[in-house]
């Protein structure tokens, strides 16, 4: 029987998204025509992508100042609607195919933030959390 973490998963999940979202704004930006979108919406949603890249990737990496700021980053259920809201950032150019299979698998990955939330007690940090504050009153 395979015993998977599912902490482990969700930041692995997380860390793999948030490099593919940097590198999509990234691709987007150098590559535009690409994507069908030459205009000034293209390099925002570039920009957009790449700025979130960078938070989810800090999140998965627990970095205390960025939970402080995005408590919903704490949370199964905060991640999952961030997921949801990256995959409706991914939709908005559904002339191209890449553009829709990044946002199904934002979709797939909030779906199962959604699922964890309901059924593992705790927070994705619960055993980053617990180590950092051993020894704490």
């Amino acid at each position: 029987m395979v015993n998977i973490n599912l902490n482990v998963l969700s930041k692995v999940l997380n860390v793999s998204l948030s490099v593919t979202s940097f590198a999509l704004g990234i691709i987007r930006m150098i590559f535009p025509s690409f994507f069908d979108a030459s205009d000034l919406m293209n390099y925002i949603l570039s920009a957009y992508f790449i700025i979130f890249g960078i938070f989810l990737f800090i999140a998965s990496v627990y970095i205390t100042l960025l939970i402080n700021w995005f408590g919903f980053f704490e949370t199964y259920f905060g991640r999952g609607l961030f997921h949801f809201f990256m995959a409706s950032l991914a939709f908005s150019g559904w002339a191209n195919w890449a553009m829709i299979i990044i946002g199904s698998v934002f979709i797939l990955a909030g779906v199962v933030h959604m699922i964890l939330s309901v059924t593992v007690s705790g927070s994705p940090y619960s055993s980053t959390m617990d180590s950092k504050n051993e020894g704490m009153i």
